[in-house]
């Protein structure tokens, strides 16, 4: 079991089983144990769903079913998707059975964070480094703009069969 609090505070228990895990599999339709194929693929595209995550998550936590999903859904919010993010792929790794596939897989994680952080180290000091006034002082308006005024656009001719 991973503990995470949601926005309010409320602390909950994730926890994926095999009863847990048939449930998001009947409920959400999401195969835990596919996640990891093809490179983890899976795991990034739900990942990057806060929707379908958070509604994973609602089926692995205890004490979920005190609430309706839309409910539970309302405070998972930017630090809370971190956390949970955090303690469902520290127990997605925990259900492997395979114990080289768990060393494999934390290894990866750990990676996967370190690379994190390296790009948005990287991606902060490229914004550091842009200079606001030199960049308006230097541009110039888009070639192929629109005449300002209808006096370039020429009168629509009468032609002689229309008379």
């Amino acid at each position: 079991m991973r503990p995470f609090k949601d926005a309010s505070g409320k602390p909950w228990e994730l926890s994926i089983t095999v009863a847990s895990a048939k449930r998001v599999r009947d409920q959400v339709g999401v195969r835990l144990y596919d996640l990891i194929d093809d490179g983890a693929k899976k795991l990034g595209e739900l990942l990057a769903d806060p929707i379908t995550f958070t509604e994973v998550v609602y089926y692995l936590c205890r004490e979920s079913g005190k609430l309706t999903p839309e409910e539970f859904c309302e405070n998972f919010v930017g630090d809370t998707l971190l956390a949970a993010t955090d303690a469902f792929v520290e127990e997605l790794i925990d259900f492997f059975q395979d114990p080289k596939a768990r060393a494999t897989l934390r290894k990866m994680t750990a990676k996967g964070k370190l690379l994190k952080t390296a790009l948005l180290e990287r991606a902060d000091r490229q914004i550091d480094q842009i200079d606001p006034e030199l960049l308006a002082a230097n541009w110039k308006p888009l070639s192929g703009a629109s005449p300002d005024s209808s006096d370039s656009t020429p009168a629509p001719s009468v032609s002689a069969s229309s008379t």
